[in-house]
């Protein structure tokens, strides 16, 4: 069965913006079950950089997440190339049209060409101002404009769905306003490359967005700055309750995480809620390094599959550190690092998902840095669940489905927890779920 998802989620960079593209995520065919000969060494050998040691595959190889394949003969390729480039340099009616961009476009095209058909920006290709960029967000440290927002096809709009603290647009910018214009260009129309194109512009630069908001059409002026993240937010709630509401998942969240539910323990808070929806994920290694929070040593986390003819199992490396009744929110939004941590939780029965199922982004994606200091992104390894099933375009499903749509909890997010905890469905459930004895 698949599933069909029309969110496009953008974080605005300074120098240009990265899209994590959400747009018909289809089914694959289910994965067999394979059993790896032995449990490699524990997780924090991937955590800490060192590669664990692979266990051997007994089963036949698992087939490819989607098709790439010609369904026809491209003889003497690499000359066809040359050939078409050639033509183009010495027939192609404008003359500003040179090598270097022609490889610049058939380097994205190839990135976009093994990319999933429904996801075909997921590898690309870094200028090295927007690599440095990426490794300030993961590092907790943001130059964007700060908010997410979806992005629809059909009238060219984007509408806001989340805002961060301390952003340029906080305070400006509202859930659900709707982005028509930027600068005097219309979104109609237009690609997602082309929108990135106009956001684009230096630190401390301005940018004018035309919003509807209600009835009002207002010009918004926003202002491109550097500004810190906060990835973690915690709340306590009557009943004794923490509740834990999780980002972007960055650098060293992990023990940010271990720190504040030691906090909430020692105030005698051991029924815990976290919050994960709209969260895209982040920095694969701490997905597994939050579990290490909850979960006993050697408890399983995944499978790890890449090209080589093995599988890698992960398992958790220390004893948890905090007890107590787990919820775990998630959405259609929830992805990646992120699926990988309320995965390893529910799979080993820690806690209880509450929610609509996540996005299905099962995949690991690793950068490598070219010899021009540009960087490439590419899909290297798939994420199976321990027992060998993979959640990729499936979305991890909650025990106990709640359904909601993405601008409502866009709206109600904005307000404190404690005022909207009866109006939110999924925490309202998992709320009920935690305080009960």
């Amino acid at each position: 069965m698949s599933r069909t998802k029309s969110l496009l989620t953008i974080t605005f960079f300074t120098h240009g913006i990265i899209f994590y593209m959400i747009a018909g995520a289809s089914a694959q065919p289910t994965p067999t079950k394979s059993t790896p000969a032995a449990t490699t060494k524990a997780a924090d050998a991937l955590v800490t950089g060192t590669r664990a040691a692979p266990a051997a595959l007994s089963t036949p190889a698992i087939a490819p997440l989607y098709p790439i394949a010609l369904d026809f003969e491209f003889p003497q390729a690499k000359a066809a190339f040359d050939e078409t480039k050639a033509l183009i340099l010495a027939n192609f009616y404008s003359d500003t049209v040179n090598e270097q961009e022609l490889y610049w476009a058939a380097t994205k095209g190839m990135l976009s060409y093994i990319s999933a058909p429904q996801t075909r920006n997921q590898q690309k290709i870094f200028r090295q101002t927007e690599r440095d960029q990426l490794k300030k967000v993961f590092e907790g440290k943001s130059a964007t404009l700060g908010f997410d927002s979806s992005f629809d096809l059909r009238d060219g709009s984007l509408t806001v769905t989340n805002i961060l603290p301390g952003s340029p647009a906080d305070g400006i910018l509202r859930p659900l306003d709707r982005i028509l214009r930027i600068g005097d260009k219309t979104l109609l129309g237009k690609s997602a490359s082309e929108v990135q194109d106009l956001f684009k512009g230096p630190l401390n630069s301005t940018v004018t967005v035309k919003v509807v908001r209600d009835v009002a059409v207002l010009d918004v002026v926003l202002t491109r700055k550097e500004f810190s993240v906060d990835p973690v937010r915690v709340f306590r709630l009557p009943g004794r309750v923490g509740l834990i509401e999780i980002g972007l998942i960055t650098e060293n969240v992990s023990k940010r995480l271990g720190e504040e539910l030691r906090k909430l323990s020692d105030e005698g808070i051991h029924a815990f809620v976290l919050d994960l929806r709209n969260s895209s994920g982040g920095v694969f290694k701490e997905g597994i390094a939050m579990s290490d929070v909850f979960l006993k040593a050697g408890d399983p986390v995944l499978l790890l599959r890449t090209r080589a003819k093995t599988v890698e199992r992960i398992t958790t490396s220390d004893e948890a550190v905090i007890e107590g009744k787990v919820a775990v929110l998630i959405n259609q939004t929830t992805s990646s690092a992120s699926e990988v941590f309320a995965g390893a939780l529910q799979f080993n029965k820690r806690a209880r998902l509450f929610g609509t199922p996540s996005f299905g982004k099962a995949t690991v994606d690793r950068p490598f840095d070219l010899a021009n200091n540009f960087q490439v992104l590419i899909t290297t390894g798939v994420i199976y669940q321990p027992s060998g099933v993979s959640w990729y375009g499936r979305g991890l499903v909650p025990d106990q489905v709640v359904p909601q749509a993405i601008d409502v909890y866009s709206k109600l997010s904005q307000m404190k927890p404690l005022l909207r905890q009866n109006k939110d469905g999924p925490l309202r459930e998992a709320l009920r779920y935690v305080r009960a004895s």
